[in-house]
């Protein structure tokens, strides 16, 4: 604790006790008057500070009767009479002061570990069966895919900016040279260097997936320096080898969960079903195996999926039956 914390908690206990004099009242004044904490922090004080002498019954005791009775006792007893000395108790107003310091330094204690307890209580932001968009305390804006995790301590960007993510998010950052944005996910670190991107690292998957639709970004583990990604590059981890690998993206789908924008050109149709199926939480199913294996050219920016059937069912010539759980493509054959 510092000299100027401790000439304050000084001031603060004589005030308490009554032993304040009118100087150390107008410091004591013009120091709570300097800031809202400052009163806070006075406040937390005097609260315990009654508490504690509210919670101490005080007996008071006639002394001067005390003794006139013992003496009139002890006159009966006894022949010769002895002098009785007044005795009086009185408690050194230093021992009191010395007492209320002690409580002041004790509840100083107590409200700084109090206060450092609840600055590293991690804030979890969990999705489920929906997207959930997020803003950070630095203004960056996180959108999580369904079923993944955030989490972050309280303070967020005040001294650092680490967030630890379960699942798929895109994150758009707020830079700041002085506070790099770290995000840890299944063991791998993406450190922001100025950009907007997006992580899927799923507990269940051999993978993790880093793609950078703006900006620069460090991928990379404590022990494998990894890769350096810019715009419209991905980055992939494999989990079992711990090696890191990179491309250039040839389909522009990394993020459709948050876009709803599909760019699908020569695609299998299993791929495109497959990728509606994990966005829209459809069903869509096939009668013949066999339209699997068909390749489509289309686009979808921002269709329901009702559209989105239907769209491919007349580009390829299908039957579309819609089921109490889904939809099911029939044909014979792919369309040529």
């Amino acid at each position: 604790m510092t000299e100027e914390s401790n000439h304050i908690d000084n001031l603060i206990a004589r005030y308490l006790t009554g032993e304040a004099s009118d100087d150390e009242r107008l410091r004591l004044e013009q120091w709570m008057n300097a800031s809202e904490e400052n009163k806070k922090y006075f406040g937390d004080i005097r609260f315990l500070h009654d508490k504690t002498v509210a919670s101490h019954k005080i007996v008071r005791v006639n002394v001067d009767s005390a003794w006139s009775n013992l003496r009139n006792q002890m006159q009966q007893r006894t022949v010769s009479k002895k002098v009785i000395k007044k005795v009086s108790f009185e408690i050194n107003v230093w021992f009191r002061v010395a007492a209320v310091i002690v409580l002041v330094l004790g509840a100083a204690f107590w409200l700084y570990k109090t206060d450092r307890i609840k600055k590293s209580q991690p804030i979890s932001i969990v999705s489920q069966n929906h997207t959930i968009t997020h803003y950070l305390e630095d203004s960056s804006q996180v959108f999580l895919n369904r079923k993944s995790k955030i989490t972050y301590v309280k303070g967020f960007g005040k001294k650092q900016r680490e967030v630890n993510l379960s699942g798929e998010a895109y994150f758009k950052v707020v830079h700041s040279k002085d506070k790099p944005f770290i995000v840890e996910a299944e063991g791998v670190l993406v450190k922001d260097l100025g950009t907007s991107f997006n992580i899927k690292a799923y507990s269940g998957d051999s993978i993790v997936e880093v793609y950078v639709e703006s900006g620069e970004v460090a991928f990379f583990t404590k022990e494998n320096p990894g890769v350096l990604l810019f715009k419209g590059e991905k980055g992939i981890f494999e989990k079992t080898t711990k090696t890191f690998r990179k491309f250039i993206v040839r389909e522009p789908n990394s993020i459709s969960y948050k876009t709803k924008v599909f760019v699908f050109h020569d695609a299998l149709l299993s791929d495109v079903i497959k990728k509606l199926n994990a966005v829209y939480q459809a069903n869509i199913t096939f009668n013949n195996d066999m339209l699997m294996n068909c390749k489509i050219t289309v686009t979808f920016d921002n269709e329901n999926i009702d559209a989105i059937v239907g769209i491919i069912s007349e580009t390829m010539h299908l039957q579309l039956s819609k089921t109490s759980d889904g939809y099911v493509l029939e044909g014979d054959s792919c369309s040529q």
